[in-house]
């Protein structure tokens, strides 16, 4: 509305200017009681006067334009022309047309309303633009009847950038909807969190009171094997915990990788032996190289540390008493992938899709201890960093872990 009452406010200045100067009086007593001779003065002038309202809009810096009931364009000024890039002189001689304007694209519509003739008040609505170049642009379009030239059915439309502040609400959108993610996602782990350490405490509790009742009459054998439920449980606790108190440090608070000169080959070897040495069953793994001409890489160290590690330890976990672990690693220019193939028990093709939830645990993993947090970490640290990871498997025919990893 600011434009629009500049303008009109401009014209009512100019059509006193013009009747006063051409009534030929020092005082404009006789105008201001005399409707009739008023009028036919600023007709006299009206020509004119429609001249001086184009200089007006021409000098405004937004986008404005004129046009009537048939979609004829009558007039634009010329940040208007300078901003779609057309010739004024397609204007003058008629050639363009609201209803078919290419510039709108599917917008063009929007702009003539038969209702807004009949009830002369103002409208207003958003709508896009692309430029040459291919940028989007924003406008608020503000349309308003008017007469021009003695026609009454005619449109002001003046044109207000809005890209600005319409990218920056997108943002804002953006990240309130991640912040919503992020807080629903915490609510759902907590929750979780809650139901799986309910389990383990509950075995602690119950195999304690069964001790401390029947310690007298208890053979050896069932003291035993009741203290070695309990460790059991204490250390899926701590599994849980550790889990929980690494998302919240790195995953959920959404850390941004640390990038850092790693050797790959030595920094794998490490993670080979850190994970034989955690988990005590016969086997091995062999690690591999290929195209790995270069062997400094940028990542984050500790992320690729634990997604690796998580992967290894699981195949071990899951493999017969003897595991045979393949660790394959394919350096390129612009990305590094881990393979790691291992002669376990396999995932069912019903699991698979929801192996990386959180707490999830596949219908073969039996009592095997864990977190169910492992895989939803390794493939929430995977993304952090900007990769992905994959899965093949069959039941009874082993599983390939595949984690990607661009390099800057």
């Amino acid at each position: 509305m600011g434009i629009e009452r500049i303008i009109m406010q401009t014209k009512n200045d100019i059509k006193e200017k013009i009747v006063i100067e051409n009534s030929g009086l020092k005082e404009p007593a006789k105008i201001k009681t005399d409707p009739v001779f008023r009028q036919s003065l600023f007709e006299e002038e009206l020509p004119q006067t429609d001249g001086m309202y184009m200089s007006i809009i021409d000098a405004l810096a937004s986008p404005v334009f004129v046009y009537g009931s048939d979609g004829a364009f009558l007039a634009a000024n010329k940040a208007f022309c300078d901003f779609f890039q057309i010739n004024p002189e397609d204007i003058f001689i008629g050639s363009l047309n609201i209803k078919t304007f290419s510039k709108f694209k599917n917008e063009n519509c929007r702009f003539y309303d038969e209702n807004l003739l009949i009830d002369r008040e103002t409208a207003k609505f958003h709508f896009s633009c692309t430029k040459e170049n291919g940028d989007i642009s924003w406008f608020e379009a503000s349309k308003k009847p008017l007469v021009w030239k003695s026609r009454e059915d005619t449109m002001l439309c003046v044109l207000s950038d809005v890209t600005e502040s319409k990218m920056e609400k997108e943002r804002l959108a953006c990240l309130l909807a991640k912040e919503k993610e992020k807080s629903s996602t915490k609510a759902l782990l907590i929750s979780m969190i809650s139901h799986e350490l309910k389990s383990p405490l509950n075995v602690i509790l119950s195999v304690s009171e069964l001790n401390e009742m029947y310690s007298e009459t208890m053979c050896k054998n069932n003291k035993e094997k009741n203290l070695r439920m309990i460790k059991s449980s204490i250390s899926r606790i701590n599994s849980i915990l550790c889990d929980v108190s690494l998302l919240n440090q790195i995953g959920l608070e959404g850390k941004i990788p640390n990038m850092c000169d790693v050797n790959i080959r030595l920094f794998c070897e490490g993670i080979v032996e850190e994970a034989k040495e955690s988990n005590k069953k016969n086997g091995d793994i062999f690690l591999e190289f290929h195209n790995a001409s270069k062997t400094i890489i940028k990542a984050d160290e500790k992320i690729l540390r634990h997604v690796l590690l998580n992967i290894l330890s699981n195949a071990i976990k899951y493999c017969g008493p003897e595991y045979i672990i393949n660790f394959d690693v394919f350096v390129k220019n612009d990305e590094i992938t881990f393979k790691v193939k291992d002669n376990g028990i396999g995932i069912s093709s019903a699991d698979i899709p929801h192996i990386f939830n959180a707490f999830y645990r596949a219908g073969n993993s039996g009592n095997k201890c864990g977190s169910g947090l492992g895989l939803y970490i390794a493939k929430t640290f995977t993304q952090l960093h900007g990769g992905s990871i994959a899965v093949q498997s069959e039941p009874g025919a082993g599983t390939t872990f595949s984690v990607a990893i661009p390099l800057p």
